[in-house]
């Protein structure tokens, strides 16, 4: 059977799995039925390891486009930083007299 992605294969093994133990409480497994459980169970420990590498290869590379962006975006940071003028008390915002109750 060809699944569209690793995930959907696992979600569906999971299930299976979930299944065959309930049969297993209930009823037993034949011999059969117990290799066919351990192939899939194989399966399924294959499929998360892949997943798992999968994710850490994507939050590294998201870490390392985001410090890449960081140094761009500080460098033009600090250009505009200077441009601006260092505020001082005068040029803060005064409250008008009106508002002010005492």
């Amino acid at each position: 059977m060809r699944y569209e992605t690793p995930k959907s294969e696992l979600i569906l093994l999971q299930r299976e799995q979930s299944k065959t133990r309930q049969d297993e409480v209930f009823g037993g497994l034949s011999p059969e039925e117990r290799a066919a459980y351990e192939i899939k169970e194989d399966r399924i420990h294959e499929l998360e390891r892949d997943l798992v590498k999968r994710l850490r290869r994507r939050q590294r590379s998201a870490k390392t486009w985001r410090s890449r962006r960081k140094c761009t975006t500080g460098i033009l940071d600090d250009h505009a930083a200077k441009d601006e003028a260092p505020l001082t008390r005068a040029s803060r915002r005064q409250p008008n007299a009106a508002q002010e109750t005492f």
